[in-house]
């Protein structure tokens, strides 16, 4: 599990603050990682694992609120690139799909946000959307 973001650009880190709640909530058999979303980096963590769930801000959704994508075989929106990442998420698994790279079960939490200025914490409303997730994510794995 790989929770993506920058917790200094406000909401840009519900998935950083999410992967650090489960961590506290899950047994420690389940990997919790924290990512800047580094190409390289995920491309190890599906290489690793045959199961990954990634939890990111997402820019197009209403603020708050939450999709769940169960892959590999999605469909990511193809948004203007507006991510602090390298590449957005959009772009990090369609490469993966096209060098076959991508784990056998993929699952990507997107939480609606829109505050990505500098500076530390989550708006109320993306705060809502991290504890809805973590609880869903918890209840699915347990």
């Amino acid at each position: 599990m790989v929770g993506l973001g920058n917790p200094l650009r406000r909401d840009d880190g519900a998935g950083i603050v999410a992967s650090r709640r489960l961590r506290a909530a899950l047994p420690p058999s389940i990997v919790v990682r924290e990512s800047s979303a580094d190409v390289g980096e995920l491309f190890e963590v599906f290489a690793a694992a045959r199961q990954v769930i990634l939890i990111d801000a997402v820019v197009g959704l209403p603020e708050g609120q939450v999709c769940r994508l169960e892959g590999p075989d999605f469909s990511l929106p193809s948004l203007p690139s507006t991510s602090s990442h390298a590449l957005t998420l959009t772009q990090i698994i369609d490469l993966g799909r096209a060098l076959d790279q991508l784990p056998a079960s993929l699952l990507i939490y997107g939480i609606g946000a829109a505050d990505f200025g500098p500076g530390e914490g989550l708006s109320a409303k993306v705060e809502a959307a991290v504890t809805e997730v973590v609880q869903r994510i918890t209840a699915e794995l347990s």
